[in-house]
């Protein structure tokens, strides 16, 4: 969870978890997600939830990481040269 100041002493969060469920006796079901949120200041220590957006993430990480180094092998720059 990461989380900063904003606006008018507002804050913004962000936060990766994962949702689990139980499907049969035995099989779980995991889908992980990543929600941000801004929390508006009404008053000192009391809040509103101003914005929230919650994003499923389908991937696994050693998946994300996989896509990384592939993205990163096609959009290398080659070495300069001199003359």
């Amino acid at each position: 969870m990461d989380s900063q100041y904003s606006v008018n002493q507002g804050i913004v969060i962000t936060a990766v978890g994962s949702f689990n469920r139980l499907e049969g006796a035995t099989t779980v079901k995991t889908r992980r997600f990543v929600q941000t949120f801004f929390l508006e200041a009404q008053t000192p220590h009391n809040y509103s939830i101003r914005n929230d957006i919650l994003r499923y993430l389908n991937e696994t990480p050693q998946q994300v990481v996989v896509a990384a180094k592939e993205e990163t092998k096609s959009h290398s720059m080659p070495a300069a040269t001199t003359s």
